[in-house]
C-alpha cells in the first residue's frame, strides 16, 4: 500500500471491488456466543461509546475504541470492561474454552479438528480459535459466492484475513455487487466495498 506497487494489479473485467468486514473477528465471536451486537453501526463505534459514556466519538475516540478492542480480544480481558456484555461474554467463554481444554487434553475447534497447544494458556487457546472461525466462515462464505458468480463474468480474485476482492465486470449490472454484500452481510455480518481500476485503493 506504501509504495504504490500495487498500482501494478488491474482487474481483467471493468473495476476492481473490495469488501471489507467491519470488526470481523468480533462478529465472528459475537456470533458464536450468541451474544447479540447491532449490524447497522461500526462494532467500534458501538463498543466505543460504552468506554467513553458518550453517544459520539471523535475521530481520535475512534481510533482509540479499536486499540481498546483489539486489547481485551487478543491480550485478555481487562477488569475494567467485564461490565460490558460482549467483554463479559469473552471472559467467561475463554474460561470455559480453558477448562473443557484442560479436561479433555484438546479443544475442538470449528472444523472439528483437535488443537493440542505446546505451552498452552486461555488466550492462546481463544486466538487460534478465533482463527479457524475465520477460515470456516471464509469458506463457506466464498461456497455461496462461487454458486452465485458461476454464471457470471464477475469473479472473487483474492481473499486477505477479513476482505474479499472480486474482478467485477459491468455487463453483470449493479444488482451483483448489491447480490455479493448481502451474500457477505448473512448471518449478522457488516461490511463496506471500495472500488478501483487498480489494486492500489
Amino acid at each position: 500500500k506504501e509504495n504504490g506497487s500495487r498500482t501494478a494489479f488491474i482487474p481483467e473485467n471493468d473495476a476492481f471491488v473490495e469488501f471489507d468486514f467491519d470488526g470481523y473477528h468480533l462478529r465472528l465471536i459475537a456470533n458464536a456466543m450468541h451474544t447479540e451486537i447491532p449490524q447497522d453501526e461500526s462494532i467500534h463505534e458501538y463498543l466505543g461509546k460504552q468506554y467513553f459514556g458518550k453517544d459520539e466519538l471523535t475521530p481520535e475516540e475512534y481510533q482509540e475504541s479499536k486499540k481498546i478492542t483489539f486489547r481485551q480480544m487478543y491480550n485478555g480481558v481487562e477488569d475494567e470492561y467485564k461490565h460490558i456484555e460482549f467483554f463479559e461474554d469473552v471472559a467467561i467463554t475463554v474460561e470455559a474454552m480453558w477448562s473443557t481444554y484442560k479436561s479433555n487434553g484438546y479443544l475442538e475447534l470449528p472444523n472439528r479438528r483437535r488443537l493440542i497447544l505446546e505451552n498452552a494458556n486461555p488466550q492462546k487457546l481463544f486466538n487460534y480459535y478465533i482463527q479457524c472461525l475465520e477460515t470456516v466462515n471464509n469458506v463457506k462464505k466464498l461456497d455461496k459466492l462461487k454458486h452465485y458468480l458461476q454464471d457470471k463474468k464477475s469473479k472473487v480474485l483474492l481473499v486477505v484475513y477479513d476482505s474479499i476482492l472480486i474482478d467485477y465486470s459491468a455487463e453483470d449490472g449493479k444488482g451483483t455487487l448489491a447480490d455479493i454484500k448481502n451474500i457477505l452481510e448473512e448471518d449478522g455480518y457488516r461490511v463496506k466495498a471500495k472500488k478501483g481500476h487498480n489494486y492500489n485503493f
